[in-house]
């Protein structure tokens, strides 16, 4: 089926004056002659973009856009117009931003992250700065866990990012440029996903505070880790090494929240 806006593995059917034409099974599609190798033939295999021309017909292109529906990017606004701002994305025309898809108002020259999504209406390839409507949820994440985040708005305590190009989340004091692509560290999934940049210092203990809490509380309160735990242990359990493990129970002794026993630790209100 061949898909509007996506970059797609499409067969030479036939040669033409004006390019080649291209197939997906169920529609054809025309490669113009300016991005044709002379070299291809009938039955050569090629990677393409299929967007609409101004005529509103399939067209492919060789050309890789900066992003394809279903991504997230920082484009730079190329134009302003009465339909909306036009982005640059890496194609000869420009993605167009729809002026209700804006959340703020935008002047040529400028940045902004953006999710590129297929507009039901005009079957076209457009983007949008409201992007929680194209997020969704990340199942199975545990704190602790590794993720890359695209940095989407900065705010004063830190950035507003898209984690794993799937869902919203918050990194406090991280610092880089729109768009920018980064590993970041669970800190809690709920209701937002909250985030830590590089988990070392306070910030660290407390990823490491927070997932022995997790563990006590799907454990029954008692969980057989300690200082004395094989550090390849504690890592593959907690995702911390064991001096930040040793740190967030040193955190929860003083907050008087666990109490260490000859085998483990367990939670203070469940200790029978």
């Amino acid at each position: 089926m061949l898909q509007i806006g996506r970059v797609q593995h499409l067969v030479v059917i036939r040669k033409a004056s004006h390019g080649l034409y291209l197939t997906s099974d169920t529609e054809d599609v025309l490669l113009p002659i300016k991005e044709v190798n002379p070299k291809w033939d009938v039955g050569e295999s090629l990677d393409v973009f299929v967007y609409l021309d101004s005529e509103d017909r399939p067209i492919a292109t060789t050309r890789r856009p900066i992003a394809q529906i279903g991504d997230f990017a920082a484009l730079k606004v190329v134009s302003v117009a009465a339909p909306g701002a036009f982005l640059d994305w890496g194609l000869e025309r420009d993605l167009l931003l729809p002026h209700r898809e804006w959340r703020s108002e935008i002047v040529e020259g400028m940045t902004v992250f953006v999710a590129v999504y297929l507009d039901p209406v005009t079957r076209r390839p457009a983007a949008s700065m409201r992007l929680k409507r194209h997020l969704g949820e990340i199942e199975g994440l545990e704190i602790g866990d590794k993720v890359e985040v695209q940095l989407a708005e900065e705010r004063s305590a830190g950035w507003q990012v898209v984690v794993e190009g799937k869902a919203y989340g918050f990194v406090p004091g991280i610092y880089g440029e729109l768009g920018e692509k980064k590993v970041a560290y669970v800190r809690a999934t709920d209701p937002e996903l909250q985030l830590i940049a590089n988990p070392v210092g306070r910030m660290g203990d407390l990823g490491a505070r927070d997932k022995i809490l997790e563990l006590l509380s799907l454990k029954d309160g008692f969980l057989d880790l300690h200082d004395k735990s094989d550090p390849a242990e504690i890592q593959r359990r907690t995702g911390f090494s064991k001096a930040m493990f040793k740190r967030g129970v040193g955190m929860l002794l003083k907050e008087g929240k666990i109490a260490i026993e000859p085998y483990g630790l367990r939670a203070v209100n469940q200790q029978k």
